[in-house]
């Protein structure tokens, strides 16, 4: 099963590109200069696009992008309806366009081996603002929000948390989808296995799942009540189960290592 099958709209690889492109195309027209509007287009192809097919993406792809826009799309319809706890600190027609250009770019950079993701993207989405001649607090806030994408970062505002939330709702997917993540994070980190082994890899993995998984029991995994009612439950549910397979093959390669002895 491929991420693309769990999208709410079926549509090819190259149809969700074509749909992406588009959908940067209007926010291009709702948020910079008319006059500017040829130059901001092509940042898609040339810029967008390239980044998030690289062949050592499984998960951080553009179907992670489109995964997200949605969630924003999902978040926008419930406030309109009144639905959601505190709205006006959420989204509004300011803050909403700063978030979908945080997304754009938030793993616009995204190479295990390094440690400053995040702020590479960061620069890049700067280049891009000002190639766009954003505001500069547009562009500021942005960067805000991409570096609370990283794993460590405390949200310090309710749009951060609102980014956070989305950005981990993977975590509360259908268990389908969820196992379609975790087997795409493996694979960007495959060379955690070939240069140390596949304990290494298990270790680690499951020393971030223990410790989301405390704070999903001990105070919710989700920042805001809206995605804590959608996905805290299921969240709990399969990092215990990608746990417990960490464990079995852990526990699977030490009997055959005694059986060796």
């Amino acid at each position: 099963m491929d991420f693309l099958d769990f999208l709410p709209y079926a549509v090819s690889r190259q149809g969700l590109e074509n749909r992406l492109n588009m959908r940067w195309r209007e926010w291009c027209q709702e948020n910079v200069q008319p006059h500017l509007w040829q130059q901001a287009y092509p940042v898609f192809d040339g810029v967008i696009a390239p980044r998030y097919n690289e062949k050592n993406r499984k998960y951080h792809t553009l179907e992670h992008i489109a995964d997200c826009l949605q969630k924003i799309d999902d978040v926008a319809l419930v406030w309109k309806k009144g639905n959601l706890d505190n709205p006006e600190n959420y989204l509004s027609s300011r803050t909403a366009p700063v978030l979908e250009l945080a997304f754009w770019f938030h793993d616009i950079v995204y190479d295990t081996h390094r440690h400053d993701n995040e702020e590479q993207s960061v620069t890049i989405m700067q280049e891009v603002a000002a190639l766009l001649q954003l505001p500069e607090s547009f562009s500021k806030e942005a960067a805000e929000l991409i570096l609370c994408s990283q794993i460590k970062a405390v949200p310090q505002n309710d749009l951060q948390k609102l980014q956070k939330d989305i950005d981990y709702s993977i975590m509360g997917s259908p268990a389908s989808m969820y196992d379609v993540y975790a087997k795409g994070i493996r694979e960007e980190n495959n060379w955690v296995e070939e240069q140390f082994g596949k304990e290494v890899y298990q270790m680690k993995r499951a020393n971030f799942l223990e410790k989301t998984l405390k704070r999903a029991e001990e105070q919710g995994l989700f920042y805001t009540r809206y995605f804590q009612n959608m996905y805290g439950a299921a969240a709990r549910e399969n990092i215990k189960r990608e746990l417990k397979t960490l464990r079995g093959e852990r526990d699977e390669r030490n009997e055959k290592n005694e059986l060796k002895k």
